[in-house]
C-alpha cells in the first residue's frame, strides 16, 4: 500500500501543493514575492495534473518525465517563479494565469480520448 502511494505522481503532484501553499504562507522571502494569485494559479496548474493522470493512469517513477502534462506543470511553475523574482518580466499576473490555465486544459484535454479509441 505505501509502496503504491509512494509511487503514484498524483500524491507527490499534491504533496507539491501543500508545500507550496504552506511556503506561500510561511516563508517570508516568497511570501513577499508571490501574490495569492500565484498561488492560485499553481494549485490550478498541479490540480490540472492530477486530473490529466487520473484520465489515462499515473505515471510511475521516471517514465514521468517523457509526458508533456509534467512538463505543462513545470512550464507553469516556471512562469510563475519568474514573474514573481525577476523584476521587469514581460508577462502580467492576469497573462501568466490565463497561460497556465490554456496549458492545463489543454493537458486534461489531450489526456482523455472517446470510448472505443487505442491509446
Amino acid at each position: 500500500m505505501l509502496k503504491s502511494v509512494l509511487g503514484s505522481s498524483r500524491f507527490w503532484a499534491a504533496l507539491l501543493a501543500i508545500v507550496f501553499v504552506l511556503m506561500s504562507a510561511y516563508v517570508p522571502s516568497v511570501a513577499a514575492k508571490l501574490s495569492e494569485g500565484d498561488v492560485v494559479a499553481g494549485v490550478v496548474a498541479l490540480a490540472a495534473f492530477i486530473l490529466a493522470e487520473s484520465a489515462v493512469g499515473a505515471g510511475v517513477g521516471w517514465a514521468i518525465l517523457a509526458k508533456p502534462r509534467f512538463w505543462a506543470v513545470v512550464v507553469s511553475f516556471a512562469f510563475i517563479f519568474v514573474r514573481a523574482f525577476v523584476p521587469g518580466f514581460i508577462l502580467s499576473e492576469s497573462q501568466i494565469q490565463e497561460l497556465i490555465t490554456a496549458i492545463g486544459a489543454a493537458s486534461v484535454g489531450i489526456s482523455y480520448r472517446p470510448i472505443g479509441t487505442s491509446r
